[in-house]
C-alpha cells in the first residue's frame, strides 16, 4: 500500500456562514467518512485546517515575508488526509467520496514519497 495525501479546498467562509447545526452535519459527513476509512484500513491522519492561522515564510535562512496567502482567495487550504491505497486510481475513487465534494470544495490527490 502507498501514501497519498487528499488536499481540500474551499472558500472558509462557507463553512462559517452555516448555521451551528449545518455545521455540526458537515464535521459529523466527515466523522462518518473517517470511520469509512478507518474500517477500510485506509486512514493513516486527516485534520481540518484553521485559515487564521496560516502563514507563509519565504527565504530558507531569513524570515522576510510572514502573511496569511490565502486570506482573499476563493480557494484556501481547508484540510488534509493521509490515506493507504494500492495505486493512484484507488486513492482516487477514494477521494471521490470525500465530504468535501458535497460542500463546494476540490480535492486534490498526491502520491506521497519517491
Amino acid at each position: 500500500m502507498k501514501k497519498y495525501m487528499i488536499i481540500m479546498r474551499g472558500n472558509q467562509d462557507t463553512f462559517l456562514n452555516l448555521s451551528k447545526s449545518q455545521q455540526e452535519t458537515v464535521i459529523k459527513d466527515y466523522l462518518d467518512w473517517v470511520d469509512i476509512l478507518k474500517n477500510d484500513n485506509a486512514f493513516v491522519a486527516g485534520s481540518g485546517l484553521d485559515h487564521n492561522s496560516v502563514k507563509l515564510v519565504k527565504d530558507k535562512d531569513i524570515i522576510r515575508y510572514i502573511t496569511n496567502p490565502y486570506a482573499h482567495n476563493e480557494e484556501q487550504l481547508s484540510g488534509y488526509f493521509i490515506i493507504l491505497a494500492d495505486n493512484m486510481e484507488k486513492a482516487i475513487e477514494i477521494a471521490k467520496s470525500c465530504p468535501s465534494l458535497k460542500f463546494g470544495e476540490s480535492v486534490e490527490v498526491i502520491a506521497l514519497g519517491h
